[in-house]
């Protein structure tokens, strides 16, 4: 909870970000690490997010923590959506080839993700834009 909420209030300054941060939500992980993947999911939600507002959720289902990112924007073909994450790749659309960028970022929140076992998945958010679904397991031990 305290690592998203600080994360959104330094990108509240910037775009028009809401948030629905849920209280008391721990897992066990490198925060530095994690912060870093977050970054990439906000910094793409603003770089392809048509200047639109950006939402950012996290609260607990059963015994997992659920981080939504979702944005507005130009969204992904549904054909490239089980390429992003691959280390390198970048999208073919021409409107996502005129921005910077590396093909590093989603590879580096996915593998980060997985290495905390945890799990992210992309859905699309109609009527335009993108959803990064991240689940991590809850530290049940504070129970």
């Amino acid at each position: 909870t305290d690592m998203m909420e600080n994360l959104v209030e330094s990108y509240q300054m910037r775009i028009d970000l809401h948030a629905e941060i849920e209280e008391d939500v721990e897992i066990v992980g490198d925060r530095f690490i994690l912060r870093i993947s977050m970054n990439n999911l906000l910094e793409n939600a603003i770089k392809y997010g048509n200047d639109l507002p950006i939402e950012v959720t996290l609260k607990t289902e059963k015994d997992k923590a659920v981080i939504k990112v979702v944005d507005q924007g130009i969204g992904i073909a549904e054909s490239e959506r089980r390429k992003i994450f691959k280390k390198f790749y970048r999208v073919e659309d021409e409107e996502v080839r005129d921005s910077k960028g590396t093909g590093l970022g989603l590879f580096i929140v996915k593998e980060t993700i997985e290495k905390h076992n945890g799990s992210i998945r992309i859905k699309s958010n109609e009527p335009q834009g993108t959803i990064f679904l991240v689940e991590l397991p809850l530290d049940r031990k504070n129970e």
